[in-house]
């Protein structure tokens, strides 16, 4: 059986978002102020989208909306931002 997560995420790409988030200051504050007041099932998309990163990458490459995501697992990593 092989360990198909990264980091504890789903995969890399997961992991990448989630990660500079977290590191980044500016995406950190950013995100948190936007978890202050949102009332939503799905932070993440949303998130994406306010910050108009749609069309934008990670520094590492990795879409911020990439098709192989793991919505959930970010989402759940929004709402620890406020926790």
């Amino acid at each position: 059986m092989s360990d198909t997560k990264y980091n504890g995420y789903k995969n890399y790409n997961t992991w990448n978002c989630a990660h500079w988030i977290q590191i980044d200051p500016l995406m950190y504050l950013s995100a948190s102020l936007f978890m202050r007041h949102y009332l939503g099932r799905h932070p993440y998309r949303e998130w994406v989208k306010v910050a108009d990163l749609q069309e934008k990458q990670t520094l590492d490459n990795c879409n911020w909306l990439d098709g192989s995501l793991e919505l959930s697992e970010l989402d759940s990593m929004m709402e620890e931002l406020i926790n």
